[in-house]
């Protein structure tokens, strides 16, 4: 027996499949109910013990679940400290229809899950996590398209956001969530293509993340960001200047041993034309034993072929 209020709900029912199929579509309504005012863990013990008698997994009950589910992923406070409730979230799977994948089976409606999870990415204040919960509960054939649509959600979060750090936080966030794969550098050609602006910004926070690592021969991503960094130089203070140095080395030489033509352009050029920041700058990059033994020898050559010895001296005191 359930009760709801003075009223009884639930009592005594025949052994028909019409009885049970209406006892399930009571019970589902009930519980969609006390999700919609929050009270979760209520909602969910309405199923206790009669999941498996009222086929609450069968194709036409499986559909009406997807409601409760939302309701609950809409109600709940993903930010929030109380894990106990959102535990109680992720325990509403063992009453849905899934597959042996634990992903959603043939039964379940695709095109209200789909739209759902375009709800939920599209809503003025987006609820990414509902609309990831949603995903990871996709076969494969439907998240494959889903992808693409997070993607582009990403971008329009580039675009509309004033710090690309939230557009970074979006994209580690999808990563974690195997919706996307190394999601800086997504950003990054995204912007390099549509908004230079925005790809010096992303690559500068792009330099100091893990993902850099990650980022194998893909050495032209680092031009651009060096020739925005060279055209600082003019109004940099000293400091500042040794700072960009640092950055350029470090990008030329995170791949293999860079060319040499863009080595002597972008490095040792302007580095020569900022002389009074040599030292400073050669005390910093020669921590890096890749990079000193690379440029030390050749910043020598070329001040000693042009006589600049007391430079040498200088260099090799420091």
């Amino acid at each position: 027996m359930l009760e709801f209020g003075n009223c009884v709900i639930f009592q005594s029912f025949s052994t028909t499949n019409q009885t049970f199929s209406e006892e399930a579509k009571l019970r589902i309504s009930y519980a969609n109910a006390k999700a919609s005012k929050g009270d979760i863990d209520n909602a969910l013990k309405i199923f206790d013990g009669v999941s498996e008698r009222l086929r609450i997994r069968s194709k036409e009950n499986s559909n009406l679940m997807l409601n409760i589910l939302f309701t609950l992923l809409e109600k709940h406070d993903w930010n929030g400290a109380d894990k106990a409730r959102k535990k109680r979230v992720f325990q509403l799977k063992s009453l849905l229809n899934l597959d042996e994948d634990g992903k959603f089976s043939d039964y379940i409606e695709f095109t209200t899950v789909l739209g759902r999870i375009r709800q939920y990415r599209d809503q003025k204040e987006a609820n990414v996590e509902g609309a990831i919960y949603l995903f990871k509960l996709l076969p494969e054939k439907y998240a494959r398209t889903q992808r693409d649509f997070f993607k582009s959600y990403l971008f329009d979060k580039l675009k509309q956001s004033s710090d690309v750090a939230e557009s970074i936080q979006l994209g580690v966030q999808l990563e974690q969530a195997d919706i996307l794969k190394n999601p800086r550098r997504i950003l990054i050609d995204h912007a390099l293509a549509n908004n230079r602006a925005r790809f010096y910004e992303l690559y500068e926070k792009f330099l100091k993340s893990d993902e850099f690592k990650r980022l194998g021969k893909r050495a032209h991503l680092a031009y651009p960001y060096i020739v925005h960094s060279l055209n600082q130089l003019s109004n940099s203070s000293n400091e500042k200047k040794v700072e960009i140095f640092v950055h350029i080395a470090s990008a030329l030489f995170k791949w293999e041993q860079p060319e040499m033509r863009f080595l002597k352009q972008w490095f040792m050029e302007p580095l020569m034309k900022n002389s009074s920041v040599l030292t400073e700058v050669m005390c910093e990059i020669c921590k890096d034993e890749k990079i000193r033994s690379n440029i030390a020898s050749m910043v020598i050559d070329h001040l000693l072929f042009r006589h600049k010895f007391k430079e040498v001296t200088e260099l090799l005191d420091g």
